[in-house]
């Protein structure tokens, strides 16, 4: 490792060795006419390769369009030949990929995390920057507990000038979390979208701790209702449906289907009040716990069939689309009236 020294920031101990760059814990160094010695700590990153120093610029002045609770915060940085360097605020959490994911016992403080998260890749769109290499290990934890802050904008690119600063053969980030446009590296113009799509295999991965390739969130293996434990339906907790439909709007080969960051923090806290008070997602394909004994499940009676409609003394007619819905062990009945308006699929 290179030595280092500097007038400002005195070396406290290294962090690990990353491919670009070596880390360690500093303090502001303190003169002789100080009064009280600034004991905080900080994170200071030394470029290993200057030819990678395009990176640094990037980072820096991303970063410092940047205000915003849940982004990094740079305090410090050179540029000068010889010794580039930055300097942030110290988040002694670490990443959530090495953290223990004290979120994941509840859907809600997931869906917050991921909320946190959401909000600051938000304010970046909005101030014209593209993160481009959103995955666990670029998300910080300012404590054991939260909350999360999005770091490392080395690869983000600037909506103005649309300028990319790696070669056209090349790919950026990691392939798991990649939107599909960017893969071969061949994209001219890199939009909000491709930020979103990592979004979505990110509120995946914040639920399970794990990440599929390409659009599988929708396979019976991957499908996330499957990873909550619900020890009334072998079918997994069906209140997870609303997370489902947010990586719906997120995890789509095409850019053109996925939702901006704007509407998505929206249905992110819809989606926490829906989980909050229980509310079923409407959909044949799950089964919907009993609203009254708690212990038996929906299931269907009747779709449209106004004989059995009938049968409950309900009125068929040319505008009404009844769906009958009975529980399995206290017969409870749920009834339905779409009159016209699409029902669930």
């Amino acid at each position: 490792m290179a030595k280092f020294n500097s007038h400002a920031w005195e070396i406290i101990r290294d962090l690990s060795e990353g491919g670009q760059s070596w880390t360690h814990v500093v303090k502001r160094k303190s003169g002789p006419d100080d009064a009280h010695a600034d004991e905080t700590e900080y994170v200071l990153k030394r470029l290993k390769n200057p030819s990678r120093l395009d990176r640094f610029e990037r980072e820096i002045e991303a970063t410092s369009r940047l205000s915003h609770a849940n982004i990094i915060r740079i305090v410090d940085h050179s540029l000068n030949e010889g010794r580039p360097y930055i300097v942030t605020e110290y988040c002694h959490g670490g990443t959530i990929a090495n953290a223990a994911p004290y979120w994941r016992s509840d859907p809600v403080a997931t869906l917050v995390v991921f909320e946190q998260i959401l909000d600051a890749v938000h304010t970046a769109h909005s101030h014209g920057v593209l993160h481009r290499d959103i995955k666990p290990d670029n998300i910080f934890l300012k404590s054991a507990i939260g909350p999360p802050v999005v770091g490392d904008f080395g690869l983000s690119i600037f909506l103005e000038s649309g300028n990319r600063i790696t070669e056209t053969q090349e790919a950026v980030g990691p392939r798991l979390y990649m939107a599909p446009e960017l893969e071969s590296g061949r994209v001219e113009h890199v939009t909000p979208a491709s930020d979103v799509y990592s979004l979505g295999k990110l509120l995946y991965w914040l639920f399970t701790g794990r990440v599929f390739s390409r659009e599988a969130h929708r396979e019976k293996e991957w499908d996330i209702k499957q990873h909550w434990n619900d020890p009334f339906s072998p079918n997994g907790d069906s209140i997870l449906e609303h997370v489902n439909f947010l990586l719906d709007l997120m995890v789509t080969q095409d850019p053109n289907d996925r939702r901006d960051s704007a509407n998505l923090l929206i249905l992110t806290r819809q989606a926490q009040a829906l989980i909050r008070r229980r509310s079923h997602y409407l959909s044949k394909s799950i089964q919907h716990e009993c609203n009254f004994c708690g212990r038996g499940k929906y299931y269907l009676h009747s779709d449209s069939d106004p004989r059995k409609a009938d049968g409950f003394g309900l009125k068929s007619t040319a505008q009404s689309s009844w769906r009958i819905m009975i529980c399995n062990e206290c017969g409870h009945v749920q009834l339905f009236n779409f009159r016209g308006q699409k029902g669930w699929e």
